[in-house]
This record gives structure tokens, sequence and C-alpha cells, in this order.
């Protein structure tokens, strides 16, 4: 898991110990980038793809999480 730890940060931990879940964030990109860059799958899905900034944001939106749970940390709050 990547939040293992209440007390130490990130860093302190690392985050390679989990080899079955890199893998499956792995396998998880990969089926998800096929799906978006396959014109045939993106119709059968009914996806169109977002522009850059759009995605840029979902990216931020997504690590949101994992940085504000290292600021608690960080400030000892939890």
């Amino acid at each position: 898991e990547i939040i293992r730890n209440n007390e130490k940060l990130l860093v302190q931990t690392g985050v390679g110990g989990n080899k079955v879940l890199w893998l499956s964030i792995f396998v998880s990109i990969m089926l998800a980038l096929v799906i978006l860059l396959i014109p045939q799958l993106q119709a059968i899905f009914g996806i169109i793809l977002l522009p850059m900034e759009e995605i840029f944001k979902c990216i931020g939106l997504a690590l949101l999480p994992v940085v504000a749970i290292e600021i608690m940390k960080l400030l000892k709050i939890n």
C-alpha cells in the first residue's frame, strides 16, 4: 500500500516495497492508454481526448490527496 505509515513521511518509508501494487498500477495505466489512444476503442467506449491543460488538472487532482496526507503527517495532524 502506498500510504502505510501514519507518522513517517512517504520519502522516509519509500514506495518501492509493494511490487504487486506497482504492477497493478502499471497495468491499469497501460489499459487506460490503450483505450484512450486507439480510435476504434474510443468510439466503443464513447471517449474523447481531453486537451493537455485538462489532463494536467486531472493529474494534479489525483495527486492532491497524497500531498494533503503528507502535509498532515509533517504537521503531525492525525
